[in-house]
């Protein structure tokens, strides 16, 4: 059922296990990844290597991988496009992405005494829009627990 899956890459925790997941899934359903990082208009890849690393760990375990820079305004509109243009056939994005790392670190999006957290809340805001908008499969993954 999911032979092409597209992944959402940034560099960040859940992103490189989104990438793992998705290789995984592949290699036991002989399917393909390729791996799409979006970047502003004129800006550079974010991602630490960690894409590149993973994309080798996929290759010695028979998993055809490709990673492709893409650049565009918003990671949601252009993930979604990539998938539809291209026919792939599940998109596997990061619960989190770097933004929402930046803004945990500036202290935003701490749930307040007494708040009660909402479904989703946790969510970054590209995973957000893709499961709110998608006509087409998402998996959304998380960072591995600490320690393993």
């Amino acid at each position: 059922m999911f032979k092409r899956i597209l992944v959402g890459f940034d560099g960040s925790a859940p992103s490189v296990e989104a990438l793992r997941t998705a290789v995984l899934l592949a290699g036991r359903l002989g399917g393909e990844v390729a791996v799409v990082e979006v970047v502003p208009r004129g800006g550079a890849p974010r991602a630490d290597g960690s894409g590149e690393a993973t994309i080798a760990e996929a290759a010695r375990s028979g998993v055809r991988c490709s990673l492709e820079v893409v650049e565009g305004p918003r990671p949601s509109e252009v993930l979604a496009s990539h998938l539809v243009e291209h026919g792939y056939d599940l998109l596997v994005v990061g619960r989190q992405g770097n933004g929402a790392e930046e803004a945990q670190h500036a202290g935003a999006g701490t749930p307040q005494r007494g708040q009660r957290e909402r479904p989703g809340r946790d969510l970054g805001s590209v995973a957000r829009q893709l499961v709110e908008k998608a006509t087409f499969p998402v998996l959304v993954v998380g960072a591995p627990a600490s320690g393993g």
